[in-house]
C-alpha cells in the first residue's frame, strides 16, 4: 500500500518535474561543497556526501526542508539502529 502511494502521489512526473528546482539546488550545494573541499585539499567521505544528498533531496520531497549537518547525523544512527541503512 505505501508503496503505492509512493510510486503514484509522489513519485509521478508531475510531481518529479514540480521538484526540479529543489534538487538541482540540492546537487549545486553539495557540488559547491566538494569544490570548496577540493581547494583546501581536504579528504571527502564521498559516502557521506551522497547519503546527505539523497536524504536532503526526499526530505525535500517530503517536507519541504534539508536536515541540517547536525541533525543527519542523529538521523543517520537511527537509522542504522532501525537497520533501515
Amino acid at each position: 500500500m505505501l508503496r503505492k502511494v509512493c510510486v503514484l502521489k509522489l513519485l509521478n512526473r508531475k510531481m518529479l518535474d514540480s521538484f526540479y528546482a529543489r534538487r538541482r539546488k540540492e546537487i549545486r550545494e553539495r557540488t559547491r561543497f566538494l569544490y570548496e573541499k577540493s581547494q583546501e585539499k581536504s579528504a571527502v567521505n564521498v559516502g557521506d556526501q551522497l547519503f546527505v544528498t539523497m536524504m536532503n533531496l526526499m526530505t525535500n520531497l517530503l517536507w519541504g526542508s534539508s536536515v541540517k549537518a547536525e541533525e543527519m547525523r542523529v538521523l543517520e544512527q537511527s537509522l542504522k539502529d532501525w537497520s533501515l541503512i
